[in-house]
């Protein structure tokens, strides 16, 4: 046992030796594979030749194509000019629809059809069962029935239930008519108001007198009508127009072409990035009386155009680069403005195309919607 644990001592140390003999051989051998490479370590000199490997093979300069060849002109050894843009920042303010949008020729036809057959096949109504027969509370049904002539699905004129062609009747439909709603839904307001007046007056005489009075409640008004005095005279300064669709703001500079445009001017200083130059811009053209709200800080379209032919030095054209903003509260005031304009109005897409003209709308009318 004692032999054949030193014999297996002796071969483990007999590995160990070779490795450490290959591994000592490996390390003595090291500076003479380093002296055959090549290098500069930390030295200005450069590196001598090895004499067992051959020069690298310098290549030769390119020949210059020949005229009219396909090669690009950085192969011929020419650069091209860069083309300068100056870059501009825009703001597109818009103000969003107030009310919901009126329903369109086709919705009007399909909700008129849709009353029209919920009419067909719901069943009558039986009067004989809320109304005595001959009673005065049945006379007042009737009458009240005959005033809003309403369709009648089991009446005598029952088959007359389709619009004829260019027929308005679902534009004038009581059911449907916002003036009739709310002359149904509020009623009495004369009346009322007269009552209120009479009470407010007894209610101030008993405070003089030194008595402890509650003042009445106030009455329920009458919605407001969707057409405002705005649409009426065709302002297009006020911002109570088309509250069912989106408005836009647009600016006139004085000149006689190319006049009614965006907000818009060149980007000022090296940091300035385009939401500060936008919001600067607009802070220049419309004056601070707008709260305004600038959403994201990335641009939402770009339109670009060449200068003519010596308007600027070594500039080709400009980039704009508009951003969105929704105004919150206020209005424009063009008064002591920094960029020269005279006039300023709030339009609808449809609006802005007959203003701005065909080539700029072209540019952004992808960026209005057309609601």
């Amino acid at each position: 046992m004692n032999v054949s644990c030193n014999a297996l001592r002796r071969g483990w140390m007999g590995s160990v030796c070779l490795k450490t003999s290959a591994a000592t051989q490996c390390i003595l051998e090291a500076p003479q594979i380093a002296a055959a490479i090549p290098c500069r370590l930390y030295s200005s000199a450069e590196p001598q030749p090895n004499p067992t490997t051959p020069p690298l093979a310098v290549n030769p300069p390119a020949a210059k194509p020949p005229e009219g060849s396909r090669y690009p002109i950085e192969a011929q050894g020419e650069f091209p000019r860069k083309e300068w843009w100056d870059i501009a920042a825009g703001v597109v303010v818009s103000r969003p629809p107030l009310l919901t949008r009126d329903l369109p020729e086709f919705e009007q036809s399909f909700y008129f059809y849709q009353r029209r057959l919920n009419d067909r096949l719901q069943l009558p109504f039986a009067r004989w069962f809320y109304f005595k027969k001959g009673t005065i509370a049945e006379d007042e049904w009737k009458r009240k029935q005959a005033a809003e002539e309403r369709y009648q699905p089991y009446g005598p004129r029952a088959w007359a239930d389709e619009l004829l062609k260019d027929s308005t009747q679902h534009k004038s439909d009581p059911l449907k008519d916002y003036e009739h709603l709310v002359a149904t839904t509020v009623t009495g307001e004369e009346e009322t108001m007269s009552i209120m007046q009479a009470r407010q007056e007894s209610a101030k005489e008993a405070e003089a007198r030194g008595e402890e009075v509650e003042y009445p409640s106030e009455i329920v008004e009458k919605p407001f009508p969707r057409i405002t005095q705005a649409d009426i005279e065709n302002n297009t300064k006020r911002l109570d127009r088309k509250m069912g669709r989106t408005l836009y703001l647009v600016v006139k500079k004085k000149r006689d072409i190319h006049a009614w445009r965006f907000p818009q001017s060149r980007l000022g200083g090296k940091w300035e990035n385009l939401r500060w130059g936008a919001q600067r811009t607009l802070l220049e053209a419309a004056g601070q009386n707008m709260n305004t709200w600038f959403v994201g800080s990335a641009p939402i379209g770009l339109y670009k155009y060449k200068y003519p032919p010596g308007h600027a030095q070594n500039q080709t054209g400009k980039k704009v680069f508009f951003m969105k903003a929704r105004i919150l509260a206020g209005q424009a005031d063009l008064t002591n403005n920094k960029q020269d304009l005279e006039d300023f109005q709030w339009l609808t897409k449809d609006e802005l195309k007959e203003v701005v003209g065909n080539k700029y709308y072209k540019a952004v009318q992808h960026m209005l919607v057309a609601q």
